[in-house]
């Protein structure tokens, strides 16, 4: 804890909302959404009809036109074998997702150096026949390098490859109709960029969701057994105790160890599970019962009184505060007495102990008021008695506007 006296200064807010939703939201939007990408991206062969028919249509020799309708088949089959099954790497991930920024292009494009010059070749053999229609095949090449390479090394290479279809352009097609032609389905090449760019943006919402819920899960652990191996600590410590002079106590001490202990075990398996949020009226008895176990003298409201009816989201507040700053008190304040209040905007802490002014902030403090921020609430830490240079306690308080 850093100066007792201050509110503890705003930090970035990782909601835990977003920890424990938006994780598992957007990871099932990740596994439901594959097969609708693929199918969308198929879809957009719809524009391969123009040269299709172009080919149909055109004057040329049969032995020219069958040519042609070749290398069209070729580039329609090549291409969405290379959607449904290439340019992924699970059923879910794209091929780009396992690379770094450092991996040379060479090694981007392996997974295609074999359909992409046949992807090509094929495109140009229609040229003959059907003259600017071949340039349709363009936004179809370029799509395939965006999904398969990373952001950067797509866009540089989608770059080249329509430089060089304009410079043919410009030696072969100097026509409006090719000019034209050319300026379409460079659109399409840059639709494909934005989809490309959407991706991207989804995969680093994904990733940044995963490591909230990590961040998420790392802090319900820590307020779940820091609060119970408190707890158990201290009633073992009893009971090794009484176990020579009074072993009746002795055995009532590790009997509520064994319980404790179980609902414990309980509560990890609920919380990794994210089947359990955090009760306030059960909070308020397992308070009462590491006090008691710690000998501290304390004041708490009812379990069933109505502060504790309050909504959930702010009921599993209360709930993980008070049970971090019950760990506190027990584990560092060396307090005899504790005091809790607590209304539908406030939830205070005192006790007479040591005092938290030079202690530094710890993993569940730190969590707790991260927490807070997200929700528009607060923590502040403040001494309970100024005047008492030996004990001047600990007034904690969590408030909401």
């Amino acid at each position: 804890m850093k100066d007792a006296r201050a509110a503890i200064n705003p930090v970035s807010p990782v909601p835990r909302s977003e920890g424990r939703e938006a994780g598992a939201a957007l990871a099932q939007r990740r596994r439901n959404q594959s097969f609708w990408d693929k199918i969308f991206a198929v879809f957009w062969t719809v524009f391969l009809l123009f040269p299709l028919v172009a080919i149909f249509r055109s004057p040329a020799p049969f032995g020219y036109r069958a040519l042609a309708f070749t290398g069209f088949a070729i580039f329609a089959a090549l291409y969405v074998h290379s959607i449904l099954f290439t340019a992924e790497r699970d059923k879910s991930e794209p091929v780009f997702s396992a690379y770094l920024p450092s991996t040379p292009l060479r090694t981007q494009l392996y997974p295609i150096r074999f359909i992409l010059p046949l992807l090509i070749l094929s495109a140009v053999s229609t040229f003959p026949v059907i003259g600017e229609f071949s340039l349709f095949f363009l936004p179809f090449v370029c799509a395939l390098v965006l999904f398969t390479t990373r952001l950067r090394q797509g866009i540089f290479f989608s770059a080249f490859l329509i430089s060089l279809t304009a410079l043919a352009v410009w030696l072969f097609l100097p026509t409006p109709a090719g000019i034209w032609t050319l300026v379409g389905n460079i659109g399409g090449a840059v639709s494909a960029l934005l989809g490309r760019l959407g991706m991207e943006q989804g995969m680093r919402e994904t990733s940044l969701a995963r490591e909230l819920e990590r961040t998420e899960i790392s802090r319900e652990v820590h307020d779940i057994l820091g609060h119970s191996l408190t707890t158990l600590t201290l009633k073992a410590e009893v009971a090794l105790r009484l176990i020579d002079t009074r072993p009746e106590d002795a055995k009532r001490e590790l009997t509520e160890v064994l319980q404790i202990s179980r609902r414990s075990l309980a509560d990890v398996r609920e919380t990794v599970t994210r089947l359990r949020a955090p009760n306030l009226a059960s909070q308020l008895l397992a308070s009462e019962t590491a006090f008691t176990a710690a000998g501290i003298s304390h004041n708490l409201p009812l379990p069933d009184s109505e502060v504790t009816s309050l909504p959930p989201e702010r009921n599993e507040i209360f709930s993980w505060a008070l049970r971090e700053l019950t760990t506190n008190v027990v584990r560092h304040s060396l307090a005899s007495r504790v005091e809790v209040t607590l209304t539908p905007n406030l939830l205070r802490v005192r006790d007479n102990g040591v005092g938290c002014a030079e202690a530094p902030y710890g993993n569940g403090l730190t969590g707790m008021r991260e927490r807070l921020l997200s929700h528009g609430g607060m923590l502040t830490l403040e001494p309970a008695f100024p005047g008492d240079s030996a004990s001047p306690g600990t007034l904690a308080e969590v408030r909401f506007k």
